[in-house]
């Protein structure tokens, strides 16, 4: 029987090469129908937008496959031609492909996964806001209803919210928890919804969206919890502050590119990253070594593979025998052609005269290569989790009973006091937080120096 359709269901969304839990991608794939088959499916893991392959895998179902098959790629095992890691942070998709049929699941990698955080460095805590209440789950059967927020007196748990559509005698309506209906006006795109206890929730409306029947599920509430989506930004923002700010160095390998090869790649190739062009100085070129010595704006250049001069948008010069020898730390790279490129390099001098004597020109080498850390070692990582980890635990330690310093309750000769950290300066985890910002300061220069080498100004 031909295959009609598939169906793809990952594990987790977020992955990394560099946590051994979360470092292989395991895939179910689901064929419809499941049952009298003989058939075979490609599975391949891919970069959204596009980009390499990464890995890909063959599924043969024969006869019933109910349960599917699960596929796995190890992210280490994700390489090039030269060995060097493509299974880099961004978003990916595994797609499986057959004959009639095919389906997509997305996922992310990432340097370290917001459940690293969470548990690693965060040391599990739950990201509560003690004082903010707000739905567990967005409704899913009574569709076009948005939770905004609730009131302070709900009660947290789960109660029944019900949609009752118009009629020719009334309007529709909206009920939670055995309280008052509330008539809905379509000029209002919000309302608030009373419980039987006088508490209330307010929803955002879209009245194109509501079910076209009567429907009804169960509404949990529960204290608001910082979500993973939030957390996943603030990794992004600390991952984007240690490569641009701290190191200014690539935190992988990345494959890069200047204008026009970026946009324009050959067939098989691609680019991670866009970077700058270098500049001409005359002085650049040793005419006893008949060689430039170029400095290109990276660091950690880890090799150029190809190199030429544009003057505008024209190719003024390409030496296309020859070599390249690069200085990883620094980004420089001495152009050195063999000696059939010698009269090449004549020409371009002599015609290059007659623009006068021109010491500069900007924007003139362009090239393709491969810049960042070779191994993204473990410093790289802690100082990533921990810029991550210190907005986090700032926010959620002012969300933890924010503005109590204590508390106490007294009844029928029973009573109980506690004291709390939290104040304007010292919060519940502000020994975490003091503990990550020494750690930075202690570490960042020799990381620099590391990296990027000694930095050095000629005057």
């Amino acid at each position: 029987m031909a295959l009609t359709g598939l169906k793809i269901k990952l594990d987790r969304y977020e992955y990394s090469r560099f946590e051994d839990s979360r470092r292989v991608v395991r895939a179910r794939i689901v064929p419809e129908p499941a049952t009298g088959l003989d058939e075979t499916v490609t599975v391949k893991l891919v970069r959204k937008g596009g980009g390499p392959e990464l890995d890909s895998r063959e599924v043969h179902f024969s006869g019933e496959a109910k349960r599917g098959q699960v596929v796995s790629f190890d992210l280490e095992d994700c390489t090039d031609d030269e060995g060097y890691p493509v299974a880099l942070r961004g978003d990916y998709q595994v797609l499986a492909q057959a004959v009639g049929a095919e389906a997509s699941a997305d996922l992310r990698i990432s340097l370290v996964t917001v459940d690293e955080l969470k548990n690693g460095y965060c040391h599990g805590l739950t990201f509560y806001a003690s004082e903010t209440l707000t739905a567990k789950r967005q409704p899913r059967v009574v569709t076009g209803v948005q939770v905004l927020g609730a009131s302070a007196d709900t009660r947290p748990g789960a109660q029944i919210l019900e949609y009752s559509p118009a009629d020719e005698s009334s309007p529709a309506t909206l009920q939670r928890g055995g309280g008052a209906e509330v008539e809905l006006d379509e000029s209002m795109d919000e309302e608030t919804l009373p419980d039987e206890r006088g508490a209330y929730i307010d929803v955002r409306i879209d009245h194109f969206e509501l079910p076209e029947t009567a429907a009804q599920e169960a509404l949990i509430i529960e204290m608001k919890v910082m979500g993973d989506e939030e957390i996943r930004q603030e990794i992004d923002r600390a991952t984007e502050e240690v490569e641009e700010q701290w190191l200014k160095v690539f935190l992988e390998p990345y494959r890069v590119a200047t204008e026009p090869f970026f946009s324009e790649p050959e067939e098989g190739e691609w680019f991670d990253r866009r970077v700058d062009p270098a500049h001409y100085y005359k002085d650049a070129f040793n005419l006893n070594a008949k060689a430039w010595h170029i400095q290109l704006p990276l660091s950690q250049l880890l090799n150029v593979w190809q190199l030429k001069g544009f003057i505008g948008n024209q190719v003024a010069l390409e030496v296309i025998q020859g070599k390249y020898a690069t200085n990883r730390v620094q980004g420089t790279v001495d152009v050195m052609p063999y000696d059939s490129e010698y009269s090449v390099l004549y020409q371009f001098h002599m015609l290059f005269r007659l623009w006068g004597d021109r010491k500069y020109i900007a924007n003139f080498w362009r090239y393709k290569g491969r810049s960042g850390l070779e191994r993204t070692t473990g410093d790289v990582i802690r100082a990533v989790a921990y810029t991550a980890a210190l907005p986090i635990l700032s926010v959620a330690g002012q969300a933890y009973r924010a503005g109590f310093a204590s508390e106490s309750i007294s009844k029928d000769g029973v009573s109980k006091s506690v004291s709390y950290t939290s104040s304007a300066t010292y919060g519940i985890y502000s020994a975490t937080i003091d503990e990550f910002k020494k750690w930075l300061k202690e570490n960042r220069k020799s990381m620099r120096r590391k990296y990027r080498g000694i930095a050095m100004t000629v005057l």
